[in-house]
């Protein structure tokens, strides 16, 4: 009977985690970045458009590499801020953002961002994109090595893991 009434609060555990890790789904909503031209010349302004899921309401933090300008914007100049190469956007429902940089006259580097959106209340990094002057060899600029992260299936996983723990003690005793 004993072994029952700890079968069921265990299970009860089990849900409560499965429903802490749903955020932690949430946060898969990708923002992609494109820049276009992929090799720009030296000197050569550089348009990089971020594209956001629907009902985004937060803010994107864009890091810019060393060398490279930030030039312009079509977002309302109000929802934008600088800082040195950070370039931070306030987002509310927007389906796109669109910047301009400037190229330096050779090299390359890796532009990196990361977001929040508060209404879901998430927070997830946009995949790091290598940015190179032509004629540049871009296997100078690596990057930088991204963590996967604590998933849904992972966070199953280890309490599937516990319970089996939990049950074959219950089963000794």
């Amino acid at each position: 009977m004993q072994f029952l009434r700890r079968t069921r609060v265990f299970f009860a555990f089990l849900v409560c985690i499965a429903l802490l890790c749903c955020p932690v789904n949430a946060a898969d909503q990708p923002i992609t970045r494109t820049i276009s031209p992929q090799s720009p010349g030296a000197g050569e302004v550089v348009t990089v458009t971020l594209d956001v899921p629907p009902s985004f309401f937060g803010g994107i933090i864009e890091q810019l590499p060393e060398g490279f300008t930030f030039e312009s914007t079509s977002h309302p100049h109000d929802g934008v801020q600088r800082n040195g190469q950070k370039v931070i956007f306030a987002l509310t429902g927007e389906n796109t953002v669109q910047y301009t940089i400037r190229a330096p006259s050779s090299g390359c580097g890796v532009i990196q961002g990361r977001w929040e959106n508060v209404g879901i209340k998430a927070i997830g990094t946009i995949p790091a994109t290598v940015i190179a002057v032509a004629g540049t060899d871009p296997s100078g600029c690596s990057v930088p090595r991204q963590s996967p992260g604590f998933g849904v299936m992972t966070a199953l996983g280890a309490c599937l893991a516990a319970a089996l723990v939990l049950l074959l003690e219950g089963v000794k005793r």
